[in-house]
């Protein structure tokens, strides 16, 4: 990036920080995982009632995600800056996200289809339940999405309770 790029960066977007990307909050995690378990449940008991709900759960979870103001102006400041050093194209280089999540999504459905087609209909209902809460694990944990995969941070450590945060300036000087 250029000076004057970077520059301009930072006066139209002071708040956002390239180097740090948004990760999902536990709720969006779990929104997610119980969606595709809701499709998983429904694929195994050849519900398509009940799989067409989940699939739609899933839209609507990836959907809503997206909508959060922080995340479109993140995304706004990445279309208009693609030169900046941005924490999701070297988490994506990084943990090879182009072979990974393809690859997790292809055990999800291995998985249901699976059950589906080896599963006596007489224990249909537990083995969707067991293969459902294994998809919500695996949603849980898909790299990309859990912050285990994110790598070691770099933040400042957080000041004691007790700490003066003019205390911990004047120390510095």
């Amino acid at each position: 990036m250029t000076p004057s790029s970077t520059s301009a960066f930072k006066n139209l977007y002071p708040d956002v920080d390239p180097t740090r990307g948004l990760p999902l909050s536990i709720s969006e995690r779990l929104a997610l995982s119980l969606a595709l378990a809701i499709a998983a449940y429904g694929a195994v008991t050849a519900d398509m009632l009940v799989a067409g709900a989940g699939v739609a759960f899933t839209l609507i979870a990836s959907v809503l995600q997206q909508h959060k103001t922080a995340r479109r102006i993140r995304s706004e400041a990445r279309t208009r800056f693609p030169g900046e050093d941005w924490a999701e194209y070297r988490a994506t280089r990084r943990l090879n996200l182009g072979i990974l999540v393809p690859l997790w999504v292809c055990v999800i459905i291995a998985l249901c289809a699976a059950g589906y087609w080896f599963v006596p209909s007489k224990y249909a209902t537990p083995a969707a339940i067991v293969i459902a809460v294994f998809v919500a694990l695996l949603a849980w944990f898909m790299p990309g999405i859990s912050p285990l995969w994110r790598g070691k941070q770099t933040d400042p450590p957080a000041p004691e309770k007790n700490t003066d945060t003019a205390v911990m300036y004047f120390e510095k000087l």
